[in-house]
């Protein structure tokens, strides 16, 4: 075991034995943990309800597009049903766990990216969201799904109610690993993935919702995968502080002055902003993506713009929604989604389809993803 990877793991052993002794809070053996249902669940659950069962858990008031919303359990903690955030963009393929779909908030996803992407190039973790955004009535499925399996009083200690879900914020990632076998429990806390996360993740603007021991204030067990993104100036506030993140918050809304509560501004998402594809008869037409840009010629009739990549493509704007990296030519390159011809694993999202739309810089055209 490396040095970097023991100091880690005492990282975690410390932030563990720090949350077991806050003052006036207990450790629960049994602690619950919010997760998602799997699609197939989930669907059956849709299919199969009658009326409106959403409409029984009753409106919250909260507005979930400020980073620091406090959402929970308690009184004055719920979102409004119809919150969904303007931002939504598709997590990335090789973000996702295999065989998962995800959204965040364009500013959560592109730390997102910066987490992982630092994770697999220094230390060699694989570090995929396993459930991100879940809106007011998927978590309304979910919740009444464990009614159904367990009973309320299991549902209300293992699942949180449509609207108080942090996953309704799009902010938030249940993050999981190849090495845990794309799972997250409990036990995931003794790895070497998990110290990362706890000592790293705050850099990037994530943080840690449910620490250890805290199950009295959060109303949730430990869950060591959960990480909402607040921003980075807000993370590092609250690790100055030794603030866990629900005291944090809460003393945001109260408008304590000791503290800055820093509202990072919502990125501005573009549409279809340096889209890959175009016609193209020289690298130089290719120019507008920047200086790795290229013109595939080869097997491409009318030529076709692209840049070398390694596991994704820098496009995740408005209507074009994902690019995605192929192997080609001995090296990945980001193609369009609408490429669904030559490769059939790719293609528009539902309710989209591809059309031929003209770059932002009027340069050339490409095949998009626009709504249908």
């Amino acid at each position: 075991m490396t040095l970097r990877r023991l100091f880690f793991l005492l990282v975690l052993a410390f932030l563990i034995a720090c949350g077991a002794a806050e003052e006036g809070v207990e450790t629960t053996e049994a602690s619950g943990h919010d997760t998602e249902i799997d699609p197939e669940t989930l669907a059956a659950q849709e299919a199969k309800s009658d009326g409106d069962p959403c409409a029984t858990h009753g409106e919250g008031d909260i507005d979930g597009d400020p980073l620091l919303a406090l959402v929970n359990k308690h009184e004055g903690g719920q979102l409004k049903a119809a919150y969904s955030p303007a931002d939504l963009l598709p997590i990335p393929p090789d973000q996702m766990m295999p065989g998962r779909k995800g959204q965040m908030r364009a500013g959560a996803l592109a730390a997102l990216e910066q987490l992982t992407g630092e994770a697999l190039a220094v230390e060699g973790f694989d570090l995929r969201a396993r459930s991100a955004y879940r809106g007011f009535r998927e978590q309304c499925f979910t919740f009444n799904y464990w009614v159904e399996q367990k009973g309320v009083d299991h549902a209300d200690r293992f699942s949180a109610r449509p609207g108080r879900s942090q996953h309704q914020l799009g902010t938030t990632v249940d993050l999981t690993a190849e090495s845990w076998g794309w799972k997250i429990e409990p036990e995931v806390a003794t790895t070497v993935e998990a110290a990362w996360l706890a000592g790293n993740a705050g850099r990037f603007g994530f943080a840690l919702s449910y620490p250890d021991g805290a199950e009295a204030i959060t109303g949730y067990g430990f869950e060591p995968w959960h990480y909402r993104y607040i921003g980075v100036d807000a993370a590092a506030e609250m690790e100055r502080e030794e603030l866990i993140l629900e005291a944090y918050l809460s003393r945001c809304r109260e408008g304590d002055t000791k503290l800055e509560c820093s509202h990072e501004p919502a990125p501005e998402v573009p549409v279809n902003h340096h889209f890959i594809g175009g016609a193209c008869e020289s690298d130089d037409a290719c120019v507008s993506l920047g200086e790795s840009a290229r013109c595939l010629t080869t097997d491409h009739p009318g030529g076709h713009c692209t840049i070398p990549c390694e596991r994704g493509c820098p496009d995740r704007a408005g209507n074009n929604m994902l690019t995605f990296c192929a192997g080609e030519a001995g090296a990945g390159l980001c193609r369009s989604q609408c490429d669904h011809n030559r490769f059939p694993d790719a293609g528009c999202r539902e309710g989209y389809a591809c059309a031929e739309r003209e770059r932002p810089d009027k340069s050339r055209r490409a095949a998009v993803c626009v709504p249908e």
